[in-house]
């Protein structure tokens, strides 16, 4: 009898879920471009301050942080950071970082950079990583990246702009006045 309930569960388990699977594989199919990272609104974990950056040996690096009731955004905010061999057609994360929060990436002298804050008007930060976004420094004084450490700073991940490089942004006569 327990066999069967369980295999019974386990059966309407899977037909229960295989709808809500589909409808999230059709959710995708309208968007344009390819679709990095997906937190469905019933988590409460929403995605915010979206960042790219494009490594010296060619691969493409996002990230994004996560915002809403169910995070820690005011404890130690959590940010996630996703690479791309492939010029952006797919992705895979390969870094989590706690303590990060409306940061921005940047490539400077063959390093890739993330400065933003560790949490919700936290301290300013900057991380290093020497491996395209796996392995991050950890800011725990000035020498490793904690800028200022009195709270309340509050920014948006923005560009980070080069010397004699062009900085393109897309526009539209939608938005002009």
């Amino acid at each position: 009898m327990k066999r069967t309930l369980l295999l019974a569960t386990l059966i309407l388990t899977a037909a229960a879920s295989a709808p809500a699977a589909e409808a999230a594989r059709l959710l995708f199919t309208n968007v344009p471009g390819v679709v990095i990272d997906h937190s469905p609104q019933s988590s409460g974990l929403y995605i915010g301050s979206p960042s790219l950056a494009a490594l010296p040996g060619g691969d493409y690096v996002a990230s994004h942080d996560f915002f809403g009731p169910k995070s820690a955004e005011f404890q130690s905010a959590r940010s996630v950071v996703f690479r791309s061999s492939d010029r952006g057609m797919t992705w895979r994360r390969v870094a989590e970082i706690h303590g990060a929060f409306w940061s921005t990436l940047f490539v400077h002298r063959g390093a890739l950079y993330l400065l933003g804050t560790d949490r919700h008007h936290g301290n300013v930060v900057i991380r290093r990583s020497l491996d395209g976004g796996e392995t991050w420094t950890t800011p725990t004084n000035g020498a490793t990246g904690l800028l200022r450490d009195n709270g309340e700073y509050h920014c948006a991940p923005v560009p980070v702009l080069e010397p004699n490089r062009f900085q393109a942004t897309p526009s539209s006569d939608q938005y002009m006045t």
